[in-house]
């Protein structure tokens, strides 16, 4: 039977080394908002010096695709919303032929929200409620020593520290935890600018189009709106693979 007791701790690694072999529960999914997460702790000395480089090629791609799919979105929900209202000024009840239906599409369309977009959100809380308080000489210390040991520019300014965990019968397990942080300030900007705005457009998407798929008239016109809904829940996702370097697209994917 496993008990709890940590074993003996290590030295921290590079993200990209431990991944292979650790056992790591959290990590941020492969979206366009959790990439613009990462990017302000990325080090892309490590792989250009130059600025202009920085600012071309991943700056102003990561943060313009994902105004682009703000924008996007918050326009097509409007949309939503006024013709639903519009719908409801004009029809006095919902038609009854398809309700069966408008009810199925519903409960798929609420369930497929929160797999997707609630579970999302969710990991990335947990993520970063997982990431410490920055602690500028201490994890300065770590970084340095992180970056003497790989003997080469660390790709991001996080690092883990490996634990073992000691079991009285079977294979001895790692895992791993942050072993620095990041500022109070980066992490209000996170959730302010970020998380908050991306819950408010699934909420809202889930909501209009809840209403526009309830008042479909036909089977035809039923489906068309479940798919308008998708649509725009996917636009994030696009803009993500069309947009965000590739550098960055394999940092996220790496990094847990």
């Amino acid at each position: 039977m496993t008990d709890a007791v940590l074993g003996h701790f290590e030295d921290a690694f590079d993200p990209c080394d431990l991944r292979e072999n650790s056992v790591l529960t959290l990590r941020l999914p492969d979206t366009l908002w959790c990439s613009t997460i990462l990017v302000p702790l990325l080090n892309f000395g490590s792989i250009s010096p130059g600025f202009w480089f920085q600012l071309m090629m991943v700056w102003l791609p990561q943060y313009g695709a994902l105004l682009v799919s703000v924008c996007i979105q918050s326009i097509l929900i409007a949309y939503l919303r006024q013709a639903t209202l519009d719908q409801l000024q004009t029809r006095d009840a919902c038609p009854d032929d398809v309700s069966y239906l408008r009810f199925v599409a519903i409960c798929v369309l609420t369930m497929w929200v929160l797999a997707t977009e609630g579970m999302q959100i969710f990991a990335t809380l947990r993520w970063l409620a997982a990431i410490p308080s920055w602690q500028p000489v201490r994890h300065e210390q770590i970084l340095t020593a992180v970056r003497s040991r790989q003997q080469r520019a660390q790709p991001i300014r996080l690092a883990l520290h490996v634990y073992h965990q000691r079991a009285s019968a079977g294979p001895q397990r790692k895992f791993t935890m942050f072993a620095t942080g990041i500022t109070r300030k980066y992490r209000t900007f996170v959730f302010l600018l970020l998380i908050i705005p991306r819950f408010l457009l699934g909420s809202a998407c889930l909501y209009y189009s809840a209403g526009f798929i309830t008042l479909a008239e036909t089977i035809q016109d039923l489906i068309l709106n479940a798919l308008a809904t998708a649509f725009i829940m996917e636009v994030d996702d696009t803009l993500f693979n069309l947009f965000t370097s590739g550098v960055v697209q394999r940092m996220v994917s790496n990094f847990p």
